[in-house]
């Protein structure tokens, strides 16, 4: 085995091992929803819709502290939370459209990728299913905010493909939402969510993006 291996063998282990601490961890307030999304409003429809993994489902934290119900809570305007635990890019594409595009949403916030790391998947392919994503969310008559991640601990293997992607799409941006979050133990659940102080961050960064958006589209 090369150190390469070692060290991405490693990672993988220290991601398991923080997820089953974080189920019994009895010293923190915060509590972990593992069940399908509760839906907070009795619509057929959402202006807004927050599509993605763990961290738009807010694993590690309660309901109203994930950054989605706190953007709700600043702009006054519905946010449903279509977030999953454990969903890969590949996983996103395939529920898309019974999952979101049904509902007619104006805009979307697209925050995927992080398992994609975990599970090894080519940054090729990765963003390749982003593309799709993308796409299939605009033909639909939407407006897509995509919200980038860092690909990897020490090389950060999709800042060129993010790059690129938001300029051939011409896709509205915001990078690297955990930086200064992540291994920080002050904003984080565990080793890879982020806590009620790190959500509050994440939604101090998106929330003037998100107004803006709500200016031009709704």
């Amino acid at each position: 085995m090369n150190i390469k291996s070692f060290i991405r063998d490693l990672f993988v282990l220290a991601v398991v091992a923080s997820i089953v601490i974080g189920f019994i961890n009895k010293e923190t307030n915060e509590y972990v929803r593992i069940s399908g999304q509760v839906e907070k409003h009795d619509r057929s429809s959402y202006e807004i819709i927050a599509f993605g993994d763990s961290l738009v489902k807010g694993f590690g934290v309660l309901e109203d502290k994930n950054f989605t119900s706190l953007l709700e809570q600043r702009i006054g305007i519905p946010i449903l939370n279509k977030g999953i635990i454990g969903d890969t890019t590949e996983t996103a594409l395939e529920r898309l459209e019974e999952d979101l595009l049904f509902l007619n949403p104006q805009i979307v916030i697209v925050l995927i990728g992080g398992n994609d790391v975990l599970h090894y998947i080519p940054v090729e392919q990765t963003f390749d299913n982003i593309e799709h994503i993308l796409e299939k969310i605009t033909e639909n008559g939407a407006t897509p905010l995509l919200v980038g991640i860092r690909g990897g601990i020490f090389i950060d293997r999709y800042k060129e493909s993010y790059e690129v992607l938001v300029t051939k799409t011409q896709t509205r941006f915001v990078p690297d939402i955990l930086s200064g979050i992540l291994f920080n133990y002050n904003f984080m659940f565990d080793f890879i969510h982020p806590n009620a102080r790190g959500h509050e961050v994440i939604a101090d960064r998106l929330e003037p993006e998100v107004r803006r958006l709500i200016r031009e589209v709704l």
